[in-house]
């Protein structure tokens, strides 16, 4: 499956494995504008587009990625945000140099970020979270920006990644 198609559920990664440390960016599709209550950032206007969200696990990226899929819990802002979008592939980086700051930053320069504070209450980064309005060309743009800033993936299907868990 090509990464701008839209069907399904795609994972990209280095080396996936159970009980490894690392980050990973959630990629969600909202297809029309929402206003989203987000925890104790009030409501939020989110455009229609993709969103990149930034998190990190330290033991288990496949466990922490499979919660955002399964859960209805909402602990995290991005539970919120999963509410009304959806979750439509990820991004899995288990590179000890590249934590959730590090790529919050490398994708600041090029994405804007929507909300201030957004998954970010723990550091001080503006947000996690990252928008690209774009449908048809923003997924396989975020992966040319990735491997430009010398981030190699390779492709790891849903399926796959649920019959690990």
């Amino acid at each position: 499956m090509s990464p701008g198609s839209g069907r399904g559920f795609f994972v990209y990664n280095l080396h996936i494995m159970k009980n490894v440390c690392g980050s990973y960016i959630l990629i969600l599709e909202l297809k029309k504008p929402r206003r989203v209550k987000i925890g104790s950032l009030e409501f939020c206007k989110f455009p229609k587009g993709h969103y990149f969200y930034v998190g990190s696990a330290k033991k288990g990226i496949e466990q922490r990625i499979m919660r955002h899929i399964r859960s209805n819990i909402k602990h995290w802002h991005i539970d919120y945000l999963k509410a009304k979008a959806k979750i439509i592939g990820a991004i899995i980086i288990e590179d000890s140099n590249l934590n959730e700051c590090t790529i919050s930053s490398i994708l600041r320069k090029r994405y804007e970020a929507p909300v201030r504070n957004f998954g970010s209450s723990d550091c001080s980064c503006s947000s996690h979270l990252f928008f690209d309005p774009t449908f048809k060309s923003s997924i396989k743009s975020l992966i040319e920006y990735l491997k430009a800033n010398e981030i190699e993936f390779t492709i790891k299907t849903i399926k796959s990644l649920l019959s690990q868990s």
